[in-house]
């Protein structure tokens, strides 16, 4: 109404849970808008007027501040979950093929870097391979 929104308890209890949740880091939020700008489908100038670049952006402005949380919550979707929880157990090549697939096809894709008690995330940008037994997933760490 008029008066604003009231959410249900339910909702109130999400909200609290993912504002909680980030209190350890927004990564996988700037993971994801860092592809999203990437690959064109934002551009820097949707987030921030003055912004040309990436790098003009400030964190605490509202667009930027809210998709970094938005992005970031994602993660927590029962979808989103269970592709993350799925591809743990694929090999490092395997990972690395739809790495290299997903940024092809300009996918949106993040590479989490996991271990326990917590985890990281980036924006991987290119995967090479040496024609041999090396191959590299180079990434963007806005850290």
């Amino acid at each position: 109404d008029a008066d604003g929104c009231v959410p249900y308890p339910a909702v109130t209890q999400w909200i609290e849970s993912m504002n909680s949740g980030m209190e350890g880091g927004r990564c996988e939020g700037m993971a994801v808008l860092s592809q999203a700008i990437n690959d064109g489908y934002m551009s820097v100038a949707d987030l921030q007027d003055a912004a040309a670049v990436t790098a003009d952006l400030e964190r605490d402005a509202p667009a930027v501040a809210a998709n970094i949380s938005y992005w970031w919550a994602t993660q927590s979707l029962p979808s989103i979950a269970d592709f993350n929880e799925s591809t743990r157990s694929m090999s490092p090549v395997e990972i690395a093929r739809d790495v290299a697939r997903a940024l092809r096809e300009r996918d949106g894709v993040t590479l989490g870097i996991y271990f326990e008690g917590g985890g990281h995330a980036v924006t991987p940008i290119a995967v090479t391979w040496d024609g041999e037994a090396t191959i590299d997933i180079l990434v963007y760490d806005r850290n």
